[in-house]
């Protein structure tokens, strides 16, 4: 559901704002655990993570920028120069029990004429990750 939420997230953001651009740069690793490679794969995501802190699944660039729409398997060292151009940053959470638990309260909500606010689910930064974006 994650890789769903970060398209249709990067989707909308595109359509409403043309003048935007969005690349994937979350680390992905689709190795299956009973992969031989697995653990060097992980301890490696690991270490990078330490190193460098958590990637973002998403950055917001100005359409002018010459820059691909998937940098999840750059390096640190390669795209550091692009990230400093980045108008944004997303980190995509996301849960399909919570969205539907909270569509179906909106729903009754309304049934009962009680609706104020968003009828979808919104987003909220979290202070914890302002803090690794700040260091």
């Amino acid at each position: 559901m994650g890789d769903w939420a970060e398209q249709r997230l990067a989707q909308a953001i595109v359509q409403a704002c043309p003048g935007w651009k969005v690349s994937r740069y979350v680390e992905t690793n689709r190795i299956p655990a009973a992969d031989p490679g697995f653990r060097q794969s992980y301890l490696a995501t690991l270490e990078c993570t330490r190193r460098y802190g958590k990637r973002p699944d998403l950055l917001v660039f100005p359409a002018t920028l010459p820059v691909e729409e998937d940098l999840s398997s750059r390096s640190q060292h390669e795209t550091e120069p692009l990230v400093k151009k980045a108008i944004a940053a997303i980190e995509v959470r996301s849960s399909k029990f919570e969205a539907l638990t909270y569509m179906a309260v909106r729903r009754r909500q309304q049934a009962m004429r009680k609706v104020s606010g968003r009828r979808a689910p919104s987003f909220t930064v979290k202070a914890e990750d302002l803090v690794i974006v700040y260091r």
